[in-house]
């Protein structure tokens, strides 16, 4: 239901609550402050960000998951539902409890979920009146061999918790790393497509009343500051202590080793061309369905249209820094800067045409996105 947090943030919740600790902590805050709803596919940097903003912000984490005997017994498997929970399950059985999300809705707190994209858990998070989402994504395939990696560190012990969205045969455990990783790739492997589609699919909806940020594990892991800043932007989240932000250490518990494909080298053959036959043109269809449904988009091709290409730009840029491997809008950027200026296409060039070379969806071309919010800073608004 829940991922660990780290020691450090739990200590530091006692300390700061000590005699009154259970007073106190149950308290809600009155509304008018923004809260952060975060969504992540497991294994992708989920504690990382729930720390890294409840440290840099003033923002805080609701009290039972900072509660190490609550989450001891949510680790189970099975649990009682308290007041304050707001989903119940994990993953793709996820539920999410619009009257739990009520209670964090606009009051100051950093909190989510692994859920999928369901119409249900839309629904409740609309009824919640939670308005904005960050969702964080990384190539499922690298994400399976994390989770692969979790539950060999972790062993039986998890079993009952993982069941709520996995049943692992009663010998997994007995199974070689391959093995393993063969019934990860026919079981997990499927449900992190779908779960993928799902929130590219949301996006697509483009909810009246719900923005949805997509956001790559690539961002986190070459660029943590960068990616901070920009999911606090989007929920609109003032004061980011930058002093406060700190790189993600690799080689630890929560992060093993965050390789980019590194399924290619773990995975046998067989399960190799499984994948590729699992996956085909489903993610890359759905992200380029989602990036052409941004609101952004339209308004560049109306002001392509208008023949405004800096007003075009301007919004192309705001579906790169989101889309960055979606051929069109790459196509369309070179057609912007030829029309602008071809000394400013050249200002791009070396790191357009290496991008341009290798898209991948998964992948985020931090330079070329900090060189295309350089040339729109430079433009009259």
């Amino acid at each position: 239901m829940f991922s660990r947090i780290h020691r450090s943030a739990v200590a530091r919740f006692h300390n700061q609550a000590l005699p009154t600790f259970a007073r106190i902590a149950a308290r809600i805050p009155k509304p008018g402050r923004p809260s952060l709803f975060f969504v992540s596919l497991p294994k992708s940097g989920t504690d990382f960000t729930w720390n890294s903003i409840a440290n840099a912000t003033s923002l805080r984490m609701p009290y039972f998951i900072l509660n190490r005997s609550i989450i001891s017994k949510v680790e189970t498997g099975y649990y009682k539902l308290r007041k304050d929970f707001y989903s119940v399950g994990d993953f793709d059985s996820q539920i999410l409890l619009a009257k739990g999300v009520r209670r964090y809705v606009d009051r100051g707190y950093v909190y989510g979920t692994h859920m999928a994209a369901s119409h249900f858990n839309i629904a409740a998070l609309q009824d919640a009146g939670q308005r904005r989402v960050t969702v964080l994504i990384r190539d499922p395939r690298d994400a399976m061999v994390s989770w692969t990696h979790h539950l060999k560190r972790v062993g039986p012990s998890i079993r009952r918790h993982a069941s709520m969205f996995q049943h692992l045969p009663y010998n997994y455990f007995e199974l070689s790393y391959q093995e393993q990783l063969r019934f990860q790739v026919r079981t997990f492997l499927p449900t992190a497509i779908q779960w993928i589609e799902s929130w590219l699919n949301a996006f697509e909806a483009d909810y009246e009343e719900l923005k949805i940020q997509i956001v790559l594990f690539d961002e986190l892991k070459n660029n943590a500051r960068a990616y901070l800043e920009k999911v606090t932007r989007f929920h609109k989240i003032a004061g980011l202590r930058l002093d406060k932000l700190e790189a993600p250490v690799w080689g630890t518990r929560h992060f093993r080793s965050g390789d980019h494909d590194q399924w290619k080298v773990d995975l046998r053959e067989e399960d190799i061309r499984f994948s590729a036959d699992l996956i085909e043109n489903r993610l890359t269809h759905a992200c380029d369905r989602a990036a052409e449904s941004h609101r952004s988009y339209k308004h560049m091709r109306s002001n392509m249209e208008a023949n405004r290409p800096d007003a075009a730009m301007r919004h192309l840029v705001a579906v790169l820094e989101q889309f960055p491997a979606h051929g069109k809008s790459i196509k369309y950027l070179e057609e912007i800067l030829a029309k602008i200026a071809p000394d400013r296409l050249n200002a791009l060039d070396g790191e357009l045409r290496k991008w341009k070379s290798d898209l991948q969806m998964f992948l985020y071309p931090q330079a070329l996105v900090n060189k295309m919010r350089e040339l729109v800073a430079r433009e009259p608004q």
